[in-house]
């Protein structure tokens, strides 16, 4: 018991998972930011808001486009305000992904960088159906 609680402190700050593996070989077309998996049909256009944890839920406006590392049902709530939801883990299955389609607006599922590439306030159009965030003209 006291060799597994001394292996957990030491692998503590050591990520399980290195993300950068999953999506290295991912390709994207050409204006592309960001691509993953299509989870919920439909295209959308909005601003980008980086929403990290439940201290900032405040800060996402109705029409925002909500990129995030992950949700989970407290998130639920976020979804009647989002126009299109960007999710950095993921898939078709994952809370994000049926929430969105519950709720009729596009999203797409783990994009591994989306809350990296994407800039904060920036326009883009998220194509669930496709599966990519592209820059808006």
């Amino acid at each position: 018991m006291q060799a597994r609680a001394a292996k957990r402190r030491e692998l503590e700050g050591i990520p399980l998972l290195d993300t950068a593996l999953l999506f290295r070989n991912r390709r994207t077309a050409a204006g592309v930011l960001v691509s993953g998996t299509p989870a919920s049909r439909g295209r959308a256009e909005g601003p980008v808001r980086i929403i990290r944890g439940p201290n900032e839920f405040g800060r996402l406006r109705s029409g925002d486009i909500l990129v995030c590392p992950y949700t989970n049902p407290s998130w639920t709530p976020l979804f009647q305000r989002a126009a299109a939801v960007v999710v950095d883990m993921g898939g078709l299955g994952s809370h994000a992904a049926i929430v969105a389609r519950e709720y009729g607006i596009p999203a797409v599922m783990g994009t591994g960088t989306g809350t990296g590439i994407l800039a904060e306030g920036q326009r883009v159009i998220v194509d669930g159906s496709a599966g990519t965030v592209a820059a808006a003209d």
